[in-house]
């Protein structure tokens, strides 16, 4: 692979997505290929079948690098699932005589020594991102180094993963031929991907998956907290499959063509055709649709209110910005700010270059 590119595989429940890119000097990225396929082989974020995941790992990054001109052997891997989970740990270092200013060594040296965590024997430590440093005893600093000081104090997010589900995504991408540079929390990967550095001083990011909804809320620029439910867009579609009794194939296809959640702005006599379980058409009322649709989407929301309401009121937290594939749905941005009570948008990839036409969309967010 040439060296100044890099490559990342969004391997969720519905599809796998590959990206092939290369990083400019003002950390923007030139995309210079994507491949779609869907997805075999998970279940909710996690790998039920190594051998079909596989498959569908080496259909999209073939197309990719069909796209792109380039051959890769290594990829950074998004996570997410339910045995995903966050912590918080605190930790303490003296700074050396006699300049007594804060070095990039001494953060790090701060930040390893949080990551030191006693854990089960079945979980592993994904990610330790730093959420608030203290200079001896002045709490709001964002960027230590360079200040003058005796101590330096740091609490971060330790972000955990079940070591068997990590290692069989990881097995995945081996049996596919290509090596796992490193596995990135969905979540993070979206909020760097489609917040605005202004948003990083508080937001709540929703990653509206096929399998799993994933969470991550910003505050003071570093990340507060993240959590996964296991709750998504496949979810909506066996609502429309029994709600309209007919296959998840069709009913997959009517939440694409005419899923919305905004029943209110439908005109009451809009319809649509459907083929139902036993091949016979009929017409469905939208709004009949919306209704179904709008149910569980509404829940899936009030069950992330209610997680982060359990830390605190929402008052810190200025806006909620959407991503993923069902956030494509008509009127899901509306009723997200409805329920938080706050601003609400659609998050696309910033910072891109290249193929822009082809990636500034939420699905390709993570």
């Amino acid at each position: 692979m040439k060296q100044d590119l890099v490559a990342g595989v969004d391997l969720g429940t519905t599809k796998v997505c590959a990206l092939i890119g290369q990083v400019g000097p003002e950390d923007e990225v030139e995309i210079l290929g994507v491949g779609l396929a869907p997805s075999h082989g998970l279940r909710k974020g996690i790998v039920v079948d190594i051998s079909k995941s596989a498959e569908s790992i080496i259909e999209a990054v073939e197309k990719a690098e069909k796209m792109s001109g380039f051959s890769i052997n290594s990829v950074y891997v998004g996570v997410t699932g339910g045995h995903i989970s966050s912590r918080v740990n605190h930790s303490i270092v003296s700074i050396s005589p006699p300049r007594y200013e804060i070095t990039e060594q001494d953060r790090g040296r701060a930040i390893s020594i949080c990551s030191k965590v006693d854990l089960p024997d079945d979980q592993e430590v994904i990610h330790t991102v730093p959420r608030a440093y203290v200079v001896d005893g002045q709490r709001g600093i964002l960027n230590p180094v360079g200040m003058s000081a005796t101590r330096l104090e740091v609490e971060t997010n330790i972000i955990t993963g079940s070591v068997t589900a990590l290692k069989n995504v990881i097995k995945s991408f081996t049996t596919a031929g290509i090596e796992v540079t490193d596995l990135v929390l969905e979540s993070l990967a979206s909020s760097y991907a489609v917040l605005t550095e202004s948003e990083k001083s508080g937001a709540i990011l929703l990653d509206m998956g096929g399998g799993t909804t994933d969470v991550a809320i910003f505050r003071n620029y570093a990340l507060l907290d993240t959590f996964c439910l296991p709750v998504g867009g496949n979810h909506i579609t066996n609502d429309i499959s029994i709600g309209l009794r007919i296959p998840l194939e069709e009913a997959e296809r009517v939440k694409i063509e005419h899923g919305r959640v905004d029943k209110e702005d439908i005109d009451p006599a809009d319809f649509f055709e459907i083929k139902d379980n036993w091949g016979e058409s009929k017409a469905v009322l939208t709004s009949f649709l919306a209704g179904i649709i709008e149910i569980r989407v509404r829940e899936i929301l009030n069950l992330i209110k209610r997680e982060i309401e359990r830390e605190g009121p929402l008052d810190f937290l200025p806006r909620v910005v959407v991503t993923g594939g069902s956030s494509l749905l008509r009127g899901v941005v509306e009723l997200s700010g409805e329920v938080f009570d706050m601003p609400s948008r659609i998050g696309v990839p910033l910072r891109v270059s290249g193929l822009v036409d082809r990636v500034t969309q939420p699905i390709y967010a993570t």
